[in-house]
């Protein structure tokens, strides 16, 4: 298969179908409790702009824990988090979307789709 092909192929599959994800996260440092977080990912990419739910199932202190992301054609999107906890909605601005969430290593821009351009 041609090369440009076969990427623009991953791209549509990656970027393009709706999906769902279950992803176990975890991580150890030399000094602290190892740190596991299980989340799922809800994308709906078929009706533009396209959409997000990421909800954390486990643990326990972090369940139900949901951030949305509500794509915009042409700039970023607006990503808002719910703390059940606090019964709270916040959104989250453009100047913390680089930061870590929920003691992963994983930024809110790292589940949030990136702009990328293909040629096929």
């Amino acid at each position: 298969m041609d090369p440009q092909k076969l990427l623009a192929r991953a791209f549509a599959n990656l970027y393009a179908d709706d999906y769902i994800q279950t992803l176990e996260l975890s991580s150890e440092s030399g000094s602290m409790r190892p740190l596991s977080r299980t989340l799922q990912i809800l994308r709906k990419q078929s009706a533009r702009p396209g959409k997000a739910l990421v909800r954390f199932l486990e643990p326990q202190d972090v369940r139900r824990t949901s951030i949305l992301i509500l794509e915009n054609d042409g700039q970023s999107g607006d990503l808002w988090v719910y703390l059940p906890a606090l019964r709270m909605t916040r959104r989250i601005s453009s100047s913390q979307r680089a930061d870590s969430f929920f003691g992963t290593d994983l930024s809110y821009e790292d589940v949030s789709r990136s702009t990328r351009t293909t040629t096929t």
